[in-house]
């Protein structure tokens, strides 16, 4: 496969376990991107580009901002009674976001939260178990901690859960199925042509999304080039990075 004998991001010995794994560099995350975009692009193409929107916040701006002041108000009290702790205390909000959220999917004018997660079914800790039962376990995590908040606010929630090796669960067969029909009905063609035709694209970008974990480099220990916005400024970088 032309692997390398060591992996170039963390050192450990390079096997196609390990690569599918390894999440310095960040390929891992590359990985579940490229799943979430070409998802996104179907059903820009089935809807409209304006019913496609990335990273939704799961919480409303008015959850988010209670939280915020309940989590400082929490952390000056703290501060105040330990004034002799060094450092700060962190202050938790509820910044969690979907990937992707898509208007009209389940039903007309009620926008849809779509969240992904692609998982290495065949990974140490999952060897005793099916696939089927690892994608539905992370499912029903998934729908545990998001569908009631989603619900609240008037979306439906759905997780996109697939292996590595490109088996959708139930929840993401299900919505591969919905957005096979809804490209049938705007290009007026067979159902199942179309569910077929979108199977393979998940499919194919599952494909090239490991390619690029097999293959690519996770070596991210270059220089970064600081940013200059004028002519004095370039003249001083060329003499800092000469010493």
């Amino acid at each position: 496969m032309g692997m390398p004998d060591l992996c170039d991001g963390c050192g450990a010995k390079m096997t196609v376990e390990h690569a599918l794994q390894c999440k310095v560099g960040g390929l891992v995350h590359c990985r579940h991107n490229d799943v979430t975009r070409e998802f996104g692009s179907l059903c820009k193409q089935a809807f409209t580009p304006g019913a496609v929107e990335y990273e939704p916040f799961i919480y409303s701006s008015t959850q988010r901002t209670a939280e915020e002041v309940a989590a400082a108000a929490k952390a000056e009290t703290t501060t105040q009674q330990h004034n002799a702790t060094e450092g700060s205390t962190p202050v938790t909000t509820k910044e969690e976001r979907g990937d992707v959220m898509v208007s009209h999917f389940w039903k007309r004018q009620r926008p849809t939260v779509f969240d992904t997660r692609i998982t290495d079914a065949d990974c140490r800790s999952y060897r005793n178990k099916a696939p089927l039962a690892v994608l539905r376990q992370q499912e029903r995590e998934k729908i545990r901690k998001y569908k009631d908040t989603c619900l609240e606010r008037r979306r439906d929630f759905t997780p996109l859960c697939f292996t590595a090796d490109g088996m959708p669960g139930r929840e993401a067969l299900n919505a591969m199925r919905q957005l096979g029909t809804h490209l049938a009905e705007k290009w007026e063609l067979q159902r199942s042509q179309m569910v077929f035709y979108v199977r393979v694209r998940m499919s194919l970008a599952l494909v090239r999304a490991n390619s690029l974990l097999l293959r690519g480099s996770r070596d991210r220990h270059h220089r970064i080039r600081p940013l200059i916005e004028n002519g004095p400024g370039m003249s001083n970088w060329h003499t800092w990075s000469g010493e």
